[in-house]
């Protein structure tokens, strides 16, 4: 069991949590002298939601987000379809997003950027004040 802790990008506060980590997962980043933070950081920042919605085809991002549509099928299939707690806060985001999508502007546009920075801002700015 391995514990550790990230920092969340725009309110800089850390979340500890403890994970198993394979023996193969361990191997690779030894041999490849890469820490497992990084190795799990490099992942994490590849999963976008616009790829959820749509696939660019192309490039690291798509490969990470299939890997977690994977995960979430695997998921449905053993505990049936799960809702966003409190889903208000995530309608207009993701509508946002599907325009870009729509518009053919992918997850490495600045207003995509933007979008997932305002999001995250309301999701932080409603838990603190328990209003979502």
């Amino acid at each position: 069991m391995i514990e550790n802790r990230i920092k969340t990008p725009l309110d800089g506060t850390y979340t500890s949590f403890k994970l198993n980590l394979p023996d193969d997962f361990i191997s690779v980043c030894q041999f490849m002298n890469i820490s497992f933070s990084q190795a799990l950081q490099t992942y994490v920042d590849h999963i976008k939601v616009y790829n959820q919605l749509f696939n660019e085809k192309k490039g690291i991002n798509v490969e990470a987000t299939s890997i977690f549509k994977k995960f979430q099928k695997s998921c449905i299939r053993k505990h049936g379809m799960k809702t966003a707690i409190y889903p208000k806060l995530h309608v207009d985001p993701i509508r946002e997003i599907i325009k870009l999508g729509m518009a053919k502007k992918g997850s490495d546009s600045t207003e995509y950027e933007n979008i997932i920075k305002r999001w995250y801002q309301t999701i932080m700015k409603g838990k603190d004040e328990n209003t979502y």
